[in-house]
């Protein structure tokens, strides 16, 4: 019995494998974290996949749980592409990305452009090229924070970098963490997401 009930509350070793190899061990503690009982746990993980836009693993998934994708691929791939792209730390592209969908989220909502834009003055400094990332923060970021004050603390705190000789080894240096673009790539993402449910109910 007791076997049984565990049995019921965790992902199969196939599922599991299945997933392993393109997601993190975070995503998957967060898929298991969301699960209830078995007879959900399928719809409930093929949901996450294709939020997160993992195409790939949503097949293989599909597949081992015997469910029918709810893909639409163009969709998921536009929105893959511009992750990578902000994962890579090429925000120009990811930006670029956005707009030729014909989104307007970037435009709407600027604290959303406020944080790619800071993402993209984080991967300047990185480059050493310290003075062409001060002069695309005095474009880019300060008159958003003359608009949106309390986006001011956010400037400054990555603005501390210049600080350092050695930003990598300093107390800021999570900033230039991969883990930083994969938090904005995720929720450029959501954002993007929200955005294409809202037009679909509105349709």
């Amino acid at each position: 019995m007791m076997d049984e009930t565990k049995d019921s509350q965790c992902l199969t070793e196939t599922q599991r494998s299945c997933m392993s190899s393109q997601l993190t061990t975070a995503q998957l503690e967060s898929i298991e974290k969301r699960y209830v009982c078995r007879d959900g746990i399928n719809e409930l993980v093929m949901d996450f996949l294709v939020c997160e836009g993992f195409k790939d693993v949503a097949d293989v998934f599909s597949k081992e749980a015997n469910l029918k994708a709810k893909l639409d691929v163009e969709d998921v791939e536009k929105r893959m592409q511009i992750r990578e792209a902000v994962e890579q730390g090429d925000i120009e592209g990811a930006i670029s990305c956005v707009n030729d969908t014909g989104s307007t989220i970037l435009q709407e909502s600027k604290q959303l452009y406020f944080k790619l834009r800071l993402q993209q003055f984080i991967e300047l400094l990185k480059t050493s090229d310290t003075l062409t990332a001060i002069k695309f923060a005095q474009v880019e970021l300060v008159p958003l924070t003359e608009e949106l004050p309390e986006l001011s603390e956010h400037l400054e705190q990555v603005m501390g970098l210049l600080a350092f000789p050695d930003a990598s080894k300093s107390p800021l240096s999570g900033l230039l963490a991969q883990g930083r673009r994969q938090q904005t790539a995720s929720e450029l993402n959501h954002q993007i997401l929200s955005e294409m449910n809202g037009k679909l109910s509105a349709t």
